[in-house]
């Protein structure tokens, strides 16, 4: 699959090895943590271990937005909607990409 896909997002170091064990030597170059493309980088804790839930949406919620920022700063973003109860994301470029 890593041939078919311009973007591995992952959230944490366990997702880093485990991707690792999986593709061996293969290149690396398109595998981010999901968080490295916001403001505050940093890995997404995992709720099921720390228990708090709210904690990881909200990081998941500001990388997804500051992922979709960077791909329509590259210009590879075309549409994207992101509903999500009260928070809702649209992205319309002034003239998309062909």
């Amino acid at each position: 699959d890593y041939r078919y896909y311009d973007h591995i997002i992952i959230m944490d170091q366990n997702n880093l090895k485990n991707l690792q064990r999986l593709m061996g030597e293969t290149s690396l170059s398109k595998v981010n943590f999901l968080m490295d493309f916001s403001d505050n980088p940093r890995q997404i804790k995992d709720p099921w271990y720390t228990g708090d839930f709210d904690a990881a949406y909200s990081d998941i919620w500001e990388g997804c937005v500051s992922f979709f920022d960077y791909l329509k700063r590259k210009g590879e973003l075309c549409t994207i909607l992101i509903c999500s109860a009260a928070r809702t994301v649209l992205y319309i470029p002034v003239s998309p990409q062909t």
